[in-house]
């Protein structure tokens, strides 16, 4: 599946009761939590065993706009970083199983949905939570797959 967010929406999100401190969250963390909210359908798949969260450009864009704009906490840092995306994930699924936040450069979505491949042969329920890190159109693509 394919989700695009639009980044421009500033209001608080209809999920915003899911995820603590929702509103210091990168563009990635909040894009993966409305496309979970989005997703109603998520709750007719099996409950996975593992999820591989796939980002490309690991935190760099995050880090980026972090260093750019000046800020120095590590409070505010500490909300760009790839476990935090998995955090997310948790609360917003009510997960609690394994996450591997996995990166192999341009090739890290399909690294990631391999790994799932070879989880679902060991008879595990995998998913894979993709998004590039080039934006499309100013949005956020928030991609999924699941392996059975």
């Amino acid at each position: 599946m394919k989700l695009t967010i639009d980044l421009q929406n500033k209001s608080e999100p209809a999920w915003s009761s899911k995820v603590d401190r929702w509103y210091q969250l990168d563009e990635v963390g909040f894009a993966f939590c409305e496309a979970l909210h989005q997703w109603e359908l998520l709750k007719d798949e099996k409950r996975p065993d593992v999820i591989y969260l796939a980002l490309p450009g690991a935190s760099n864009l995050a880090d980026f706009d972090f260093v750019n704009s000046g800020a120095s906490s590590p409070a505010k840092f500490v909300f760009t970083l790839p476990n935090i995306c998995a955090s997310v994930i948790f609360q917003m699924l009510g997960f609690s199983g394994k996450v591997y936040c996995v990166n192999q450069g341009p090739e890290t979505i399909e690294f990631a949905k391999d790994e799932a491949k070879e989880a679902a042969k060991s008879g595990k329920c995998a998913w894979v939570f993709g998004s590039p890190a080039v934006l499309e159109d100013d949005k956020r693509v928030v991609l999924f797959w699941s392996y059975t």
